[in-house]
This record gives structure tokens, C-alpha cells and sequence, in this order.
């Protein structure tokens, strides 16, 4: 089958619904079975209950460069190191199904579609092939103009992702065209929010651009940039308005933002090292900044006046929150210790002490009753990223645990508090039922720390923003009942 030719350029956007990588730890998990994928490229099958390694899997190629269950766990695809050719295996038999014939070079990643019937393909030979599972006839073959070695998946509406390390292309499965391209961004991506009306995604990042998203389809849906001479912001938020965007930067300034033009709507100065944290109240009359300083500054958005300074010990201050009725302020940072303070007095409540390490990011429950704190301990055997949730009333610790290998980086409740998301340093989010602690399956597909995190106002879908420069969008489901 001939190749239809297309041009188009880059996107950043994803869309991921399991763990597909290929050449790491994981593959996508069928209903009963997952799979682990060895340093040395031995494909270990197990059970995915209890984790065990499953017996009787000498059918397996021996070394391995990329593999996918179909969505019932029922069959597997495997391709051999080195190979230009697609296995089709039978799990519980090890029976081979088929082989799908096409590529002329090695093929090193895999996804089938959501509904088991469509395979896709591709590799070294720039081009990514999709197969018609039941029977193994190629049913397109689409040039991609470069190495595609980043891996592939399938959104529910057959849109397939595949992308060269941080940049990402969308395609119509059904067509073989390019889904509106666009340059995403060129850097870390530190912010990510969904604005008041759910069907719109803002990210932001030090590449000075601020970029809008439909996290329906990965359409870009606006963009803007800052002028060249203003520094890299590092803290970013959104006003509960949605129509505007404050950002923190190298320089010690707070800018606010008319979020749909870019335009300079306030400026502040006050802090004397970077700021590193911003947080707005719940109606947004007020901003709150954190900084380098080991300060809090409290900001009325009306008059401009600088309403507080509320000063700690004299450590960085990474983290901000305020509370949903508006009347706490918490902040942390690198010395370890949570503040409460009063957002209209600027008296201090109370402490949160328990050896956090540095705290990176906190939120407050919907209710306002529970504080959830990610941080980070950093020690001679490695890093431990933490999860803690604080009694925001009496200042009591009711629970922690070890949440990712790495750093812990942002944290985030569903708007019902049944939720709790976490990013980290194992490239990883985690979901956790906040009322017992239990992790449900953990989000896999970014190549870089996940350092932000946001749900949509419904709760059904995540955002989150990474190192690696993009932005993923997540179906949240099987939900616990909301917090009574």
C-alpha cells in the first residue's frame, strides 16, 4: 500500500488514556494483565491484581522494542528489537494471531485504539501504519516527514498522537490528515489551569508564552507572548474570573495580564528576590505572592496597594494558598514548615511542623477543613516525594505517605474533595481517594517531571503541564463518592 504524502508542522498537545511508552518500565495494561519491559528488553508479563509474573510465556520474543495490550487484555502486539515486523499474539495461549507486513525499517512503538479494532504502527522508517486488528490488513500508511520515536496513542474520537521527543502531531485516524497543527512550547511548562467555563485550558511557562487550549480536541485556541524585554516568569495564576493571568518573575516584579490579549493590566513591585508562588482569593479581589525573600505579599487588585507583608523566617517561599472562603493565606517553602496567617488581619494562625522537607506546592480541600502538602526529602540513599493532609483547624497532621520516587511538585483536590492529584519527579501523576489514601491507577506519558496539575470545574478531566514541555489532558473516572 502506497504512502500518502502530507505536510504540517509541530504541536505540543497530548492526549493520553493509559501508560504507552516504549523502551521504559511500562506498557499499557490490559483488564487482567499488564507488562513490564526490561533494561535488557525482555517483555515480563504479569498479573495486573497482584503484580506476579505470569508462567508459561516462553511464546514471548526474547528481546523486545515495543508492545501494547488491545484494551480487553486479550491479545498482545510485540515487536522484536531490531525488526520491521508486527506480532499479533493470543495472551492466555501464546498463540500468534498474525504478523503485519509493511514497514521497511525497525518499528519501535505500538497503540491500539480504544475499541481493540485499529493497530498503529511506527519507527525508523518515518511513517506510521495502521492495521486492521481481525484480519491484519494495512489500512493507511501516512509519512511523517521524521523519526517518530516518542511513541503513539489513540483518543476515543480515533485522533492519534506520535511525536519526537517534546513535540507531538495529531492525526485523524480515519483520513491520515494532520489535526491543526501549531508550535507548542519551548520550554517547561509551569502552569496549567482550566478557566471558569471548563472547555478552555490555559499553560504557561518561562518561553514567555501563554498559550489556550480546547481540551476537547488539542486545538490551539490563542496565544500570546511577552515582550522580549521582560524576564522569565517562573509562578503563574489565573483570577477566578478567568480574564486574568498574574505572573511572578527573575526581575522580583508580579505583572497582571489581560489573559485574552496579553495586555499590561497592573504591575507591582515590592519583594526583593524572585517570585516564586501566586495564589488569588476566591472572588479575586486579592492576590497573594510568595518569593525567594522568605516573604508573603497580600495585593488588593482594585487600588494596587500592597494590603500586607507577612514575614517568616527569612527562607524561600514556594508554595501559596488561600483558603475557599477566603480567609487563610497558607505558604511554604524550603524551610519545611507550613504558615496559616489571617488574609485580613496578616496575623499569623498557627504552624504546621513535621519535617516536610521543601514544600513545593499545597491546596486547600473545597472545604476548606483539610491542607494537602507536597514536598520533598532529600537524602543520601535519594529523594522521597511526599504527601501530607493537615487539619486546617487544629494544626494536626492526620496523614502521610510516600507518593512518588522523586519530588513531589504540585498537588491539587477534585472541585468534590473526593479526589486528590499529585505530580513528581518520576514523571508520574497520581490519583488518590483523599478520604482513605488510596491510590487509584496512576497517569503515565510524560518524558519530564509533572509539574503542574489542575481539574476541570467538573472534575471528569485533569490537565498538567511538565518539564518535557507539554501539555496532557486526562479523563478522571471511576470516581469515589464526593467528601460529606
Amino acid at each position: 500500500m502506497g504512502c500518502r504524502h502530507w505536510q504540517g508542522a509541530s504541536t505540543v498537545w497530548r492526549e493520553r488514556k493509559t501508560c504507552v511508552r516504549d523502551r521504559t518500565d511500562c506498557l499499557p495494561a490490559g483488564q487482567s494483565h499488564r507488562g513490564d519491559l526490561a533494561a535488557d528488553g525482555r517483555l515480563l508479563l504479569r498479573d495486573a491484581a497482584t503484580g506476579k509474573e505470569l508462567p508459561g510465556t516462553e511464546w514471548l520474543p526474547k528481546r523486545v522494542s515495543a508492545a501494547a495490550f488491545a484494551p480487553d487484555g486479550t491479545t498482545l502486539a510485540t515487536v522484536t528489537a531490531g525488526a520491521a515486523m508486527v506480532q499479533h499474539w493470543e495472551v492466555t495461549t501464546g498463540k500468534e494471531l498474525s504478523q503485519l507486513r509493511g514497514h521497511r525499517g525497525a518499528v519501535d512503538s505500538l497503540a491500539f485504539s480504544l475499541d481493540g479494532k485499529t493497530l498503529g504502527s511506527s519507527g525508523a522508517e518515518a511513517t506510521f501504519r495502521l492495521w486492521e486488528v481481525i484480519t491484519g490488513k494495512e489500512l493507511r500508511c501516512v509519512p511523517t516527514g521524521q523519526y517518530q520515536r516518542s511513541g503513539l496513542v489513540f483518543s476515543p474520537n480515533l485522533t492519534l498522537a506520535s511525536g519526537l521527543d517534546t513535540t507531538i502531531r495529531l492525526w485523524n485516524a480515519a483520513t491520515g490528515d494532520e489535526i491543526q497543527p501549531s508550535t507548542g512550547h519551548s520550554g517547561q511548562v509551569r502552569f496549567v489551569a482550566f478557566l471558569p467555563d471548563g472547555r478552555t485550558v490555559v499553560s504557561a511557562g518561562p518561553d514567555r508564552t501563554v498559550r489556550i487550549w480546547d481540551p476537547a480536541t488539542g486545538k490551539e485556541l490563542g496565544r500570546w507572548e511577552a515582550p522580549v524585554q521582560d524576564p522569565s516568569a517562573l509562578a503563574f495564576a489565573v483570577a477566578p474570573s478567568g480574564k486574568l493571568l498574574a505572573s511572578g518573575s527573575l526581575d522580583r516584579t508580579i505583572q497582571l495580564r489581560n489573559l485574552d490579549t496579553g495586555e499590561l493590566v497592573r504591575q507591582w513591585r515590592g519583594h526583593t528576590e524572585h517570585v516564586s508562588a501566586l495564589a488569588f482569593s476566591p472572588v479575586g479581589e486579592t492576590l497573594v505572592s510568595g518569593s525567594w525573600d522568605g516573604s508573603v505579599g497580600v495585593w488588593d487588585l482594585a487600588t494596587g496597594k500592597e494590603r500586607h507583608r507577612l514575614q517568616g523566617p527569612r527562607q524561600a517561599v514556594l508554595a501559596v494558598a488561600v483558603s475557599p472562603d477566603g480567609q487563610l493565606i497558607a505558604s511554604a517553602g524550603t524551610e519545611g514548615i507550613v504558615y496559616l496567617w489571617d488574609l485580613a488581619t496578616g496575623a499569623m494562625v498557627r504552624k504546621l511542623e513535621g519535617k516536610l522537607g521543601w514544600v513545593r506546592s499545597i491546596a486547600f480541600s473545597p472545604d476548606g477543613k483539610i491542607l494537602a502538602v507536597a514536598s520533598g526529602i532529600h537524602a543520601t540513599r535519594g529523594s522521597r516525594g511526599l504527601l501530607s493532609l493537615w487539619d486546617v483547624a487544629t494544626g494536626e497532621e492526620r496523614s502521610r505517605w510516600d507518593a512518588h520516587g522523586e519530588r513531589a511538585y504540585c498537588v491539587a483536590f477534585s472541585p468534590d474533595g473526593a479526589l486528590l492529584a499529585s505530580g513528581g519527579g518520576d514523571q508520574k501523576i497520581r490519583i488518590w481517594e483523599s478520604a482513605t489514601g488510596k491510590e487509584l491507577s496512576p497517569l503515565e506519558g510524560h518524558r519530564g517531571a509533572v509539574v503542574s496539575i489542575a481539574f476541570a470545574p467538573d472534575g471528569r478531566t485533569l490537565a498538567s503541564g511538565s518539564m518535557d514541555t507539554t501539555v496532557l489532558i486526562w479523563p478522571i473516572k471511576n470516581q469515589p463518592p464526593p467528601l460529606p
